[in-house]
């Protein structure tokens, strides 16, 4: 018989702020431990931190009532299929699914058997919504905590969301030190706008019927203290993401 590991101080589906709620962390705790100590010595946990994909979109053609719908549809319906697995509500979007499995192949089925139960279009009135969900995988090893557990799976959420909708990334260490290094290049990229490392260059353009040149183009490029002069294709995607556009236009 299916099973939903859930302890008994859990409640229900409700709108709980991400984990920045010292209950939500507590809650967090508590099944994680009940978790561990339900499964199998011998099986493997992983913790999967899932969001479906344009939330905010679906509460704005749905409302509240349809949103409180799909969450109920969600873990009463679809999830509490889901054998042997641990799920809590994150508030929003965003669930949790503590899942024993055996080996990689096993934890590959696991995942798809979440993704494919919640592929199936459900009714709310008057839309047929169809979700995808993207998600966040992390292994638990042994003495790992609810927070390093969260941390590590919500860096993998975020890969998967950045490759778009319905996909699933699973944590690896080096993502960590990318993230370190993308927050220096951001540091270094406000300093930079400030000293004026940012500079024109300025290409000719030329005329080849008329032989004569018609003027300039001018190209952005970054005299990086460490890196040397980077192209915009190293930083104008970093300017969208700070939305510092438009005071790149102006240095």
């Amino acid at each position: 018989m299916p099973v939903l590991i859930r302890p008994a101080s859990t409640p229900d589906v409700r709108h709980d702020a991400y984990l920045a709620e010292p209950n939500a962390r507590s809650r967090l705790q508590r099944l994680l431990r009940a978790t561990r100590q339900a499964v199998r010595p011998s099986a493997n946990l992983s913790m999967l931190l899932f969001e479906i994909d344009r939330f905010h979109d679906l509460f704005d053609l749905c409302g509240p009532a349809g949103i409180d719908r799909v969450l109920h549809v969600m873990v009463h319906e679809r999830l509490v299929n889901l054998h042997n697995c641990a799920i809590l509500h994150l508030g929003g979007g965003a669930f949790i699914c503590l899942v024993p499995f055996d080996d990689d192949d096993h934890l590959v089925t696991r995942i798809d058997q979440l993704r494919q139960s919640l592929s199936e279009p459900m009714w709310v009135d008057p839309h047929i919504v169809h979700l995808t969900i993207s998600i966040g995988v992390v292994i638990a090893e042994d003495g790992d905590g609810a927070d390093r557990l969260l941390h590590a799976a919500s860096l993998a959420l975020s890969h998967a969301q950045r490759a778009g909708e319905n996909k699933v990334r699973r944590f690896k260490q080096a993502m960590f030190a990318d993230l370190h290094a993308q927050a220096a290049l951001e540091t270094e990229f406000r300093s930079g706008l400030l000293r004026g490392h940012l500079v024109p260059f300025y290409q000719p353009i030329i005329a080849l019927t008329e032989r004569g040149l018609k003027g300039f183009e001018a190209l952005a490029r970054w005299h990086h203290p460490r890196l040397g002069i980077l192209s915009p294709g190293a930083f104008l995607p970093l300017a969208s993401d700070m939305h510092l556009g438009g005071d790149l236009l102006l240095a």
